[in-house]
Formats: structure tokens, sequence, C-alpha cells
């Protein structure tokens, strides 16, 4: 609903399909890098610069975190980027993302702060 309104099911998708993709933009990225190769070193475009683990607390969600600087190639381009990957058993996902080199005045950063499993 919008200011009391029941919006018609195109138009709230037009509202909420973007929102979703912004949501959820980490977790696709991130897939698409298959981390686990990331984190052991043996993706083809992807080099670890460094690579450290803690545990943090998300909420009521504590886990393993492996905090990565990677730089990718793709293109003929290379990018740097700052990821931080949670493992929490079952359930792994990115908890931070940032990106290193920004020429242009462009920022990306995204962060996890509390995590509720129903």
């Amino acid at each position: 609903a919008m200011d009391g309104e029941v919006l018609p099911g195109e138009m709230a998708e037009m509202f909420t399909g973007p929102l979703l993709g912004f949501v959820f933009m980490p977790f696709h990225i991130t897939s698409g890098y298959e981390p686990d190769k990331v984190l052991t070193g043996i993706h083809p475009y992807v080099t670890v610069e460094s690579i450290s683990t803690g545990t943090r607390t998300f909420g009521a969600l504590s886990g393993k975190v492996y905090e990565t600087v990677i730089s990718v190639t793709e293109g003929g381009k290379t990018y740097r980027a700052e990821w931080h990957i949670g493992d929490f058993g079952d359930l792994q996902m990115m908890t931070m993302y940032k990106a290193l080199d920004v020429t242009n005045g462009d920022f990306a950063k995204y962060e996890l702060v509390s995590v509720e499993l129903r």
C-alpha cells in the first residue's frame, strides 16, 4: 500500500523488483565468484591478496568470518574488493562487501549487522 492505497500487482512489482535486486546483489555477486574456490586460491580470475579469520556475532547468530582482500580480473580490467564471508555451519553468507578501487567517486559497501533465523 502507498498512502493507504493498495497498489496493483504490476505497479507494486515495479517498486519491489529493483529493491529486492539491490538487497540480494552482494549474495548474487559473491555466488558468481564461487567463494569456496576463492578462499582456497583456485579461482581462475580472482586472486586473494590477504585473508584472516575471526569470530563475529550478528544479533543472536555467531560464526567464523573469513575477511579477505581480493583482486578480480575480468575483460582486461582489475578491481579490488574486501569480502567478509560468514560460516555459520549449514549457512554461509557474505557479511560485508566493500569496493576498494573507487576512481570516479562512486562507492559500494554492504554490511550485515544482524541475523535472526526463524
